[in-house]
């Protein structure tokens, strides 16, 4: 039987190597060690990718480091900076939460992309993003344009409502909105006249002509901006965001839904 306790003995060894080199790992990293293992735990979700264009998510340290100012986007080099203020001067870093799987509280932080949208005139697009609102009376999520009417694209939530705002007459959702509760936010904009608001997978609104909110875009190239541009009242985005998609195409309602059911289970939906 001396075979057997070689082969125990061997087993004991490679545990002792295994854990220890898991262990060495994780000292190695140091004070960054929450986010390696974080990065390990959490699989990037199999999302729409059709026409995706700009995407940004904080549980992944490949977009989100865990400190700093710049958010990355993982499709492109577009990515965002924070900043203190809408003069955007100074470096504002938003502050990480486990919240959502990893999320960023921007309340007070201005987000603007490095370079220009490329999405300009009525060409169609869609705007995705998973949020909980501190505020729902004027809270804007993402933006791009200027505040010209039917030259703004902007995704946000006014009076509990979430709306598509093109600057002037917007449509908005029949859901009421509240705030510390997690939402997946969708808008989409078709390259004619129909803005279609979706909350949680499931369409809550549309534009309309009775309510003059069935307008064609016309916005000009400008930067993405995480909450509202330099022109707007409202500022920063006032709560988290976890993750933040920009598409050059009105998404369908099944790839909304396709998008909701592959994070949802991250935020207990």
């Amino acid at each position: 039987m001396n075979w057997m306790k070689s082969f125990n003995c061997f087993l004991v060894i490679m545990t002792f190597l295994s854990v220890n080199h898991v262990f060495a790992q994780r000292t190695m990293f140091g004070s960054n060690n929450k986010y390696v293992v974080s990065s390990v735990a959490y699989q990037a979700p199999v999302i729409t990718t059709n026409g995706l264009v700009f995407n940004l998510d904080a549980a992944i340290t490949s977009s989100y480091s865990g400190s700093g100012n710049v958010w990355n986007d993982i499709v492109g080099t577009n990515h965002i900076n924070f900043y203190s203020s809408n003069s955007y001067a100074s470096a504002g870093n938003p502050t990480f939460s486990t919240d959502g799987g990893g999320s960023l509280v921007t309340t007070g932080k201005f987000g603007r992309s490095v370079a220009n949208s490329g999405i300009t005139g009525a060409a169609a697009r869609s705007y995705e993003a998973w949020v909980k609102f501190n505020n729902v009376n004027a809270n804007s999520i993402i933006s791009v344009g200027t505040n010209v009417t039917n030259q703004l694209f902007e995704m946000m939530a006014f009076q509990t409502n979430l709306i598509s705002h093109p600057y002037g007459a917007y449509a908005k959702s029949s859901t009421v909105l509240t705030t510390n509760t997690w939402y997946q936010v969708v808008i989409t904009y078709n390259g004619a006249s129909t803005h279609i608001i979706y909350i949680n997978g499931v369409q809550v609104g549309t534009s309309s002509a009775s309510d003059g909110s069935n307008v064609t875009l016309n916005t000009v190239n400008t930067p993405i901006y995480i909450g509202s541009g330099t022109a707007m009242t409202w500022g920063a985005f006032d709560g988290k965001i976890a993750a933040v998609r920009m598409y050059n195409r009105a998404l369908s309602s099944s790839d909304v839904t396709f998008n909701f059911n592959a994070l949802k289970s991250r935020f207990g939906l």
